[in-house]
């Protein structure tokens, strides 16, 4: 009998860049805004992975 193993190497990112999450922001049963959190890129910092995030908040101007 003859196995064979394939070793696969996968690296874990929990985000990708340009993922978005997308909030719906409310007070009681009014709708108060939107807010966008975004991955803007994969960095290195003080030889550690990071993250850079784009938060954006507006109303709906009612």
């Amino acid at each position: 009998m003859i196995s064979i193993f394939l070793f696969l190497s996968f690296t874990f990112t929990p985000f990708k860049v340009g993922e978005k999450l997308i909030f719906d922001v409310s007070y009681g049963p009014f709708k108060a805004g939107e807010m966008i959190l975004e991955v803007m890129k994969i960095d290195t910092l003080r030889g550690k992975e990071v993250y850079k995030f784009h938060l954006s908040a507006r109303t709906t101007g009612t």
